[in-house]
């Protein structure tokens, strides 16, 4: 039995930031999630630490910590209820380290799509 290569990798990267409308109010709610720019997806990194993913708060921050110390990239959206195929998804390569990242998102579009 062959097992597969490895790669460790040192988990001290934060990045945090601002989720706002186009108006450039908070938005509430919506998910962010990080990736290696290399385009692989990250699981929960430890069993006791912070997952690779968050949601903006009330005032529509977020902060990722021990992430790795690799090129990112993150997705912010607004997650489908009903499960299924994530929702006006914005992408974007974030910074080593970066701590002023703002996304914007529109809410509205939520409201159209259910009309």
């Amino acid at each position: 039995m062959v097992l597969p290569d490895v790669k460790l990798l040192k988990l001290t990267q934060s990045i945090a930031g601002i989720v706002v409308d186009p108006e450039g109010s908070p938005v509430k709610g919506a998910t962010i999630s990080v990736q290696l720019r290399s385009g692989e997806h990250l699981a929960r990194l430890t069993a006791s630490g912070p997952p690779p993913w968050t949601q903006s708060d009330h005032q529509g921050r977020f902060q990722l910590k021990e992430l790795p110390e690799e090129a990112l990239a993150i997705t912010a959206y607004f997650a489908n209820p009903k499960g299924g195929r994530i929702r006006f998804p914005a992408k974007l390569n974030v910074d080593q380290n970066q701590q002023d990242i703002r996304i914007v998102l529109d809410p509205s579009l939520l409201d159209e799509e259910q009309r």
